[in-house]
């Protein structure tokens, strides 16, 4: 924290004195100001009207903000009188990082008012605030509708008071660039009593270094260490409080990637020529090739002998031991397709989900009693989502009738099997005589409240018994959208207009539709 008498207030709330964030940075640059026309914004992103605050408080009125804010839970003679005061329902003491700054002590207040507005709206405004304030929301999401004293001053607290200068050695015997090989502490004001700094050093992601180190007033530290190429070092006063952190790793290798350019190739054929109509960007996209030749090279520190062997056993026990997350892979063959349905009972009788959505355009009578009378948690709630026509999913003949599934439901439920599943429900969607989708997904509603999608290789009638079956889990900016697409297709729409859905069953919502 600066010692100056300069403290930066931001915040951005919308008419009706809803809080989308704030904050009260101490130790603003002496040279900070606001200019007169960003004192006071009002805004309008995406159709959502927003006001945006900010100003330069002294000392005197920082600190009359942080008593009124722990005190009476609210912002009260900070906004216009025309918006009500942001009232607070809690408050959290923790250290984060922020505005340039490590490990600095911050008191977050969470507004009794949480924000609610359409996503798109809300994406903008968060974007408007990390470009104002560097605030990534995706990092620290507890920061949205919160206000933060940030960098609050502890009593000696002030400039860095340690700096960490490395030790490099270049000798005779050891002409090349390397990594350093030690280090120094030495104090940057004059300390009137002993601080202690603990220092952690690593090196090819192993620890090489741990200490804690005693620096006196006046006098630099030197410490031998083996090579290292990152270091961690918090500084504790001798009532044991931090007054200084920091974190950084060495850039020691730099990789170049250098790229020939050869000679643009016009490609002339049916989507060149489809793409005439849609703008010149994408039809230039579409319609030209410039081949490129690409040389990469490295440039710095080489790698040392143990960091070669350290690199190579790596990949080696990662190839024998891959890593396994959410995605998996069945050969073909019966013995695997039990170990598909066994993955997907384990799956759908996890007690984290509330809502299993299966898409899958062929999923008939087999995939229903294989699948459904393994599920254990009768709280399930379970949408099947298939697009049968004509084709039987189980004999492929062009034979087939709606009639079949909603006969193996009905059956299903006057059996013990409706007991199992008490909340499943079974949509068939269809455009004309042809299918209303083409791709398998799995939808996972959690009790958390998000979303988990997978990718399926194929239908459930078959899995692995006549091809190897693969899932794969979706990150989350593609899960958004084709959780979307999903939700469209639950009430018989295609929200890619690529097909015009008919709801030809809805079971048991509607048994007379057929």
């Amino acid at each position: 924290m600066c010692n100056t008498d300069k403290h930066w207030l931001y915040v951005m709330y919308t008419d009706e004195g809803i809080l989308i964030f704030g904050c009260l940075v101490h130790g603003a640059e002496p040279w900070a100001t606001i200019p007169k026309e960003e004192q006071f914004v009002e805004l309008e992103i995406e159709g959502a009207k927003v006001n945006i605050l900010q100003e330069i408080l002294n000392t005197t009125s920082a600190v009359q903000l942080t008593d009124t804010l722990e005190n009476e839970s609210s912002l009260k003679h900070v906004l216009p009188s025309l918006v009500q005061d942001i009232e607070f329902s809690s408050m959290c003491s923790h250290l984060a990082d922020g505005f340039g700054r490590l490990a600095k002590r911050v008191v977050t207040f969470a507004a009794e008012q949480f924000i609610s507005m359409p996503d798109d709206q809300l994406k903008s405004l968060l974007e408007r605030i990390e470009k104002d304030t560097g605030v990534n929301f995706r990092k620290t999401p507890y920061r949205l509708g919160t206000f933060e004293v940030f960098d609050v001053p502890a009593n000696g607290e002030g400039h860095e008071v340690i700096s960490l200068e490395l030790i490099t050695p270049l000798t005779k015997n050891c002409p090349e660039l390397s990594a350093p090989k030690g280090f120094k502490l030495a104090p940057t004001v004059n300390l009137d009593a002993p601080l202690s700094a603990h220092v952690i050093l690593e090196h090819a992601g192993m620890t090489v270094h741990n200490g804690l180190h005693i620096i006196k007033p006046g006098i630099n530290l030197t410490v031998d260490t083996a090579p290292w190429s990152g270091y961690e070092i918090s500084v504790f006063d001798i009532d044991g409080q931090l007054i200084q952190y920091d974190q950084n790793s060495l850039i020691l290798r730099i990789g170049m990637n250098t790229q020939i350019q050869q000679g643009t190739i016009h490609v002339n054929d049916r989507l060149t020529q489809s793409s005439a109509g849609l703008g010149k960007q994408i039809h230039s996209s579409a319609s030209y090739i410039r081949p490129a030749t690409t040389m990469r090279s490295l440039t710095g520190v080489p790698d040392s002998v143990f960091e070669a062997h350290t690199k190579n056993t790596r990949d080696y026990l990662n190839k024998l031991y891959p890593l396994l997350g959410s995605d998996r892979w069945f050969n073909k063959g019966v013995a695997y397709e039990v170990r598909v349905i066994e993955h997907f009972k384990n799956i759908l009788n996890s007690g984290r989900i509330k809502h299993a959505v299966i898409v899958d355009p062929f999923f008939g009578e087999d995939a229903l009693t294989r699948m459904v009378p393994r599920i254990k948690n009768p709280d399930l709630e379970m949408t099947i989502i298939t697009s049968l026509s004509k084709q039987n999913p189980d004999t492929d003949k062009f034979d087939y009738d709606i009639l079949k599934m909603r006969t193996a439901l009905n059956r299903m439920r006057s059996g013990i099997v409706g007991g199992i599943v008490r909340a499943l429900r079974v949509i068939n969607l269809v455009t004309g005589s042809t299918q209303a989708f083409h791709d398998r997904y799995l939808m996972l509603e959690l009790f958390e409240g998000n979303r988990e999608l997978y990718l399926l290789s194929n239908s459930f009638n078959k899995m692995s018994g006549n091809w190897p079956f693969c899932m794969s889990k979706l990150d989350d900016a593609v899960s958004l959208v084709v959780g979307r697409y999903i939700d469209g297709l639950i009430l018989g729409q295609d929200i890619t207009k690529s097909s015009s859905p008919e709801i030809t069953l809805d079971w048991p919502r509607d048994e007379k539709t057929i």
